[in-house]
């Protein structure tokens, strides 16, 4: 069995290697080198357009290197206020032209938005590096266990050992807010071949009036199913008692969530009885909870076997921090950015809420909405606003990444407008000299062009490299 954990280091140094080719060309580094000397000369619209080498880099970096010789067309995109939903950008309906106009303040003042363009980079990058981090700290706590097993001779001691515990608990399913130590220890001790052992007495034996009560629950709520399309059908007829049918299909509904409570239920029950089997079978303690002479608390294939179980149950952070996944959620994060005027709408959009807060490392199943929404409100320059009762720098992190006031209204991004001096796209990786497509007449009138040939923004691509190097 390969690992979680072996497959999502196989890909990402695979693509890590494809990728800091492309990096690494001396064309691209050389662009980047004279964006970043040069982009803070630059003023207006005017002043960008007349240098060849900023203007061209721009339009490439946001994928719109074939409507650059379009300059007119360009420059109304530019001059656009993109808090006016009636503005020329704001028409167009490829994104790519906001994104690019929103790169760059020349429309005479600081438009109020959700996040300047520097934030989004800082926010992208920061969720790479937090990926990776907890990707790192697994891997430092597989690391330490196979190193402190061997020297754990009773549960007690394996108990007692917050990291070494957490880590088997994670490993088998156990949730240590139910079920004390002392419980869990007389497990350890347990021989799952012995009937009489207390992880036989005590929990398989509950299996087989489980199952029994899992098969008819899973009848039931076939049954009120067949019902709910019976009484359903049954409205179209004619003649048909449709408040009494009504009625009867709203019971059935009450029935169908009841049965579907007691599966999810009984399933979580079986499903820890069959950890707390596992468990006892993956270590060698005998009932007083010793070891027999000469023998490790583990065999070498049940350590390997719990370090495998043990990424298993952590194959969300190994999703969420390969480089596939990642593209993906940064591309979200961008096209959903783009709809967030308020702090309401921040936290009733999941491709930004979520990115946002695990950018800088919470959890959004563990935060309440409305500690979020009182954080994004906060004012930064109080010392004693909100944010800052909770002594948690990572809410203080989530708002310095966003613009909204008191009333969870935008406002403008801190330092009004104006330009980055950092390059769009300093790694070059969305600089696709070899995809050149001929612009039509229509995207020089109607400012419509096919979305990004490739999906992924060149952020996506950029962010990739920073995970890899963070």
């Amino acid at each position: 069995m390969v690992s979680t954990y072996f497959s999502y280091s196989y890909i990402a140094r695979n693509l890590t290697q494809s990728l800091t080719r492309v990096a690494q060309q001396s064309d691209v580094a050389r662009e980047a080198a004279y964006y970043k000397a040069n982009i803070g000369k630059v003023h207006t619209v005017d002043d960008l357009m007349k240098d060849y080498r900023l203007y061209h880099y721009a339009t490439k970096a946001y994928g719109l290197e074939d409507m650059a010789y379009a300059k007119a067309f360009m420059k109304k995109v530019l001059e656009s206020d993109l808090s006016d939903p009636k503005s020329f950008v704001n028409k167009l309906v490829d994104k790519r032209y906001r994104e690019f106009a929103a790169a760059f303040s020349f429309n005479g003042g600081a438009t109020p938005v959700a996040q300047s363009g520097d934030q989004t980079d800082e926010t992208i990058g920061l969720y790479t590096a937090t990926k990776k981090r907890q990707v790192d700290a697994l891997a430092g706590d597989s690391d330490y266990y196979s190193a402190q097993i061997g020297n754990i001779s009773t549960p007690d001691q394996l108990l007692n050992n917050d990291r070494l515990r957490n880590y088997v608990y994670s490993a088998f399913g156990i949730d240590q807010s139910k079920w004390p130590a002392a419980t869990i220890s007389q497990v350890l001790r347990s021989d799952p071949s012995d009937p009489n052992s207390y992880v036989n007495t005590t929990f398989a034996s509950q299996l087989s009036g489980l199952n029994a009560q899992l098969a008819q629950a899973k009848s039931d709520a076939s049954a009120a199913n067949s019902n709910i399309a019976n009484y359903t059908a049954q409205l179209s007829q004619p003649g048909a008692n449709v408040t009494q049918l009504n009625v009867q299909i709203l019971v059935e509904k009450h029935h169908l969530e009841s049965y579907t409570n007691s599966i999810s239920s009984l399933n979580d029950q079986i499903a820890t009885i069959g950890g707390f089997v596992d468990l006892a079978g993956a270590f060698e303690f005998l009932p007083d909870g010793s070891l027999p002479s000469g023998v490790s608390a583990q065999t070498a294939a049940n350590v390997t076997i719990t370090k495998q179980r043990f990424d298993a149950s952590k194959a969300a952070v190994y999703q969420a921090a390969s480089p596939i996944y990642e593209a993906l959620a940064i591309k979200q994060f961008r096209s959903d950015l783009l709809k967030i005027n308020s702090v309401q709408a921040f936290v009733s959009t999941p491709g930004v809420y979520d990115f946002a807060l695990g950018a800088v490392g919470l959890d959004p199943k563990n935060v309440s909405q409305a500690t979020v929404k009182a954080v994004l409100e906060s004012d930064l320059s109080d010392p004693k606003s909100y944010v800052y009762t909770l002594k948690d720098d990572r809410y203080v992190q989530l708002a310095r990444a966003f613009n909204f006031d008191a009333k969870g209204n935008l406002t403008t991004p801190p330092g009004g407008p104006g330009l980055g001096s950092s390059p769009p796209d300093c790694e070059g990786l969305r600089h696709r000299s070899d995809q050149k497509r001929k612009p039509s007449a229509a995207e020089g009138s109607s400012g419509t062009s096919p979305e990004s040939r490739d999906g992924l923004s060149g952020s996506s691509r950029r962010n990739r490299k920073r995970y890899r190097s963070a």
